[in-house]
């Protein structure tokens, strides 16, 4: 029983080597030397329990600064969490106050043209001469706006519109557009021509159209016929 205790004592398995005295002791040998080496075990035992626990501290404290970082982080992403729901309320607020504007907007304005071209084209809309070219009046059949929009409205809505036509700054037809639809955004041809199968109809000189809706006028173009 003494051998084997310790036997374990010296490889360091100090718990192993108590069980061994306590049971020699139990058995009533030699009660010194059993109870001399339990107190040896006891002895390396709380050392080891004193090691451990100085290294456990060790290790706790070698973390706080990984956990102060981590600390540091979480809030770092509860502030950008704050901001980034605080923006989201500003820019919804921001996109009503938009709708609500653009539908007052939209009242006096239901489309915006950005920009117009005049072309020329047949009686069955075919194209003479692309939209945005030069313009020469022997080869002129019918004039056709072409515009580029932002529709304020329903999607696919028509809007009545007033076209003006002017040579020389004297007005020379004035016509109504109301079946061409418009969507939110585009180029589209308008339904309204102006015009005649005969070709040089139209003198040469300096042209405007205008763009009416309702007493708004939303677009004008100057062009020349040649």
């Amino acid at each position: 029983m003494l051998d084997n205790g310790i036997a374990n004592y010296n490889a360091g398995k100090y718990t192993e080597a108590k069980t061994y005295f306590n049971k020699g002791l139990a058995q009533k040998c030699d009660k010194a030397d059993f109870q001399d080496w339990i107190d040896k075990c006891n002895a390396k035992i709380d050392t080891e329990l004193v090691t451990k626990w100085q290294r456990l501290q060790t290790e706790i404290a070698n973390l706080q600064p990984e956990k102060q970082h981590l600390l540091s982080e979480i809030e770092e992403l509860k502030r950008n969490n704050n901001l980034m729901l605080m923006m989201q309320g500003e820019e919804e607020q921001e996109n009503s106050t938009l709708k609500e504007k653009l539908s007052e907007i939209a009242q006096l304005f239901p489309v915006i043209i950005k920009s117009v071209k005049v072309g020329n084209v047949d009686g069955n809309g075919t194209v003479i001469t692309p939209f945005g070219n030069t313009l020469y009046s022997s080869s002129i059949k019918w004039l056709l706006l072409q515009i580029e929009y932002r529709g304020l409205q329903q999607y696919g809505k028509t809007v009545k519109l007033n076209i003006k036509l002017f040579k020389d700054n004297e007005l020379k037809a004035t016509m109504i557009d109301a079946n061409t639809k418009f969507y939110d955004t585009g180029v589209v041809k308008l339904t309204t021509i102006y015009g005649s199968e005969t070709n040089g109809f139209l003198q040469a000189g300096n042209y405007r159209y205008e763009i009416w809706y309702n007493d708004v006028c939303l677009k004008a173009l100057d062009f020349k016929l040649y």
